[in-house]
C-alpha cells in the first residue's frame, strides 16, 4: 500500500503560478501520492459514480473559467467562476466514468458526469496550446478513501 502525502492548495492568485502544483500553503487539503498523483478514489459531487482511480491523475494549478452548473433565474446570462486547481487528464480512457458535453464555439467541451449530468467538472480544450488532455475540475468532485 502506497503512503499519501496531504499537499494543501490556496486559490490566492500568485505572481508565478508553478505547474504541476508543489509547493504547500493553506486551504483546500487534496490527498498526492508519492508520484504527485491523486491518492483518492474521484467522485461525483452529485451521485456515486466513479471518475478517477486514485493514482491516475496530477494536479496542476491553471486558471481556466467554467460556467456555473446551477444558474440564477433572475439573469439573463451564464454565470461562470474561475477555477485554479485542476486533475490533469492526458487519456480520455483514464476515465472511469465521464460525459462530454457538444463542442461550444468549436473550440472545448465540458466534462460531466455521465451518470447523473448535474454539474460541470471540467473541461476539454480542442483548439489553442491546452489541447493535450482535459482538466477535471479538483473543487468540483468528492474524494473517497
Amino acid at each position: 500500500m502506497s503512503e499519501s502525502a496531504e499537499t494543501t492548495i490556496t486559490d490566492t492568485p500568485r505572481e508565478e503560478t508553478p505547474n504541476p502544483v508543489t509547493e504547500q500553503t493553506q486551504a483546500q487539503t487534496y490527498s498526492l501520492d508519492e508520484n504527485g498523483h491523486n491518492a483518492q478514489l474521484i467522485q461525483c459531487n452529485c451521485c456515486p459514480s466513479k471518475m478517477l482511480k486514485p493514482g491516475t491523475v496530477s494536479l496542476v494549478e491553471k486558471e481556466i473559467t467554467l460556467h456555473m452548473s446551477r444558474q440564477r433565474k433572475d439573469t439573463d446570462s451564464s454565470e461562470t467562476e474561475v477555477l485554479r486547481h485542476f486533475w490533469f487528464v492526458k487519456d480520455m480512457f483514464t476515465f472511469e466514468n465521464i460525459g462530454f458535453t457538444r463542442n461550444v464555439d468549436t473550440s472545448y467541451k465540458y466534462l460531466t458526469c455521465a451518470d447523473c449530468e448535474q454539474d460541470v467538472v471540467g473541461i476539454q480544450f480542442l483548439e489553442g496550446p491546452d489541447t493535450d488532455g482535459m482538466y477535471l475540475a479538483a473543487s468540483r468532485v468528492r474524494y473517497v478513501d
